[in-house]
């Protein structure tokens, strides 16, 4: 079964967020800017050795609840992360920092998100822009059309992991911070690499029920197509090739199933986590976190005593799972979703609630 969805044109309409400078400034780092001199100067003026306390990964399948994880423990302001404000200029962020117009640098007034899920930004808001900085410099990823080059678990270099210290420093730097945290859903497949060479950081996995991830994950590429070349550029420059228009297969994934099925998505969710599974129990910096707990008092308690510090009171989890109508359910693989649970089930056991 396919899905259809209204017209997305006033769902995402770029005009009311981006001014026309907006847009011109955006369109010349996407096209025109060589990041690697940016970066270069940026380290040239600005490289500082800081003495990190604490590093937080998070990462997990799209639509697992990532991104209120980040907002809840950055809302903490014990943190320095990138944040819309260092769009597009991610890879010198003091620099542009100095003389970055007004009129580009200001603190908007908080609005939701495209994605319409109730997580409500702005400039100041901290999102997942990392990839964009690893992506060039590590240059993993070799593209065709559509897709992403079958790549196996990614390891880090000697000089990749210096310059990504010396990247987070000067992120930390910027915001005045000696914590980091990043999202990043694209670190699930460098776990191995991560929990190696950084041994005192946390790692934490969000992992939500395969059916609701799926059908959210549906909606957001139904949502996500026929964008205009802006929104598409923008998606592009910031690594988003989750779903949309943009949407590149990963690391080898292919379906039979259509991408306008739900099934599609649950294969999706079953060829990630079964690839992940394995790294996940090798390591004891790296912590599960079931979505659907999150709002789970004695889970949120051992999530204090790993950080060392309170959740944040500004920023409250929301379970987003709504009972699905008989209409919804009618066309999913019911072997599938079977494999699906059965899975997520076996994860979920080796979750922080479970420890």
């Amino acid at each position: 079964m396919t899905h259809k969805i209204k017209n997305n044109k006033e769902w995402i309409d770029n005009k009311s967020n981006y001014s026309s400078i907006d847009k011109l400034y955006h369109n010349i780092f996407f096209n025109a800017i060589n990041h690697n001199i940016l970066y270069n100067v940026e380290k040239f003026f600005f490289k500082k050795k800081i003495n990190l306390e604490n590093i937080i990964f998070i990462c997990g399948v799209p639509r697992s609840g990532t991104t209120a994880f980040l907002r809840n423990i950055y809302s903490t302001n014990l943190y320095a992360s990138l944040t819309y404000n260092d769009v597009p200029s991610l890879f010198a962020p003091n620099l542009f920092n100095l003389f970055k117009l007004s009129s580009l640098n200001r603190f908007s007034p908080l609005r939701e998100r495209s994605h319409q899920d109730l997580i409500k930004i702005n400039n100041n808001s901290p999102e997942a822009f990392d990839e964009v900085f690893l992506e060039s410099f590590l240059k993993e990823k070799k593209f065709t059309k559509d897709v992403i080059s079958k790549i196996k678990f990614h390891n880090f270099s000697k000089e990749a992991l210096k310059e990504y210290l010396i990247y987070i420093q000067l992120i930390c730097l910027k915001y005045k911070k000696n914590k980091y945290v990043t999202k990043n859903n694209s670190n699930l497949f460098r776990l191995n690499s991560l929990a190696k060479n950084f041994p005192k950081s946390i790692i934490f996995i969000l992992i939500r029920s395969p059916l609701y991830a799926a059908f959210s994950l549906l909606k957001l590429h139904l949502k996500y197509t026929n964008i205009d070349k802006f929104t598409f550029n923008y998606l592009d420059f910031l690594c988003h090739y989750e779903f949309g228009d943009n949407i590149k297969d990963f690391y080898g994934f292919t379906s039979k199933f259509n991408r306008t099925s739900i099934n599609y998505w649950l294969d999706f969710w079953f060829f990630v986590h079964e690839k992940i599974f394995p790294q996940i129990t090798k390591f004891r910096n790296i912590y599960l976190i079931p979505y659907e707990e999150l709002t789970n008092i004695k889970l949120q308690n051992q999530i204090k005593n790993l950080l060392g510090h309170n959740l944040s009171d500004n920023f409250q989890f929301l379970n987003m799972n709504k009972k699905l109508n008989k209409k919804e359910l009618i066309g999913i693989n019911r072997m599938l979703l079977q494999s699906c649970n059965l899975l997520y089930d076996e994860i979920k056991n080796s979750s922080l609630l479970v420890k």
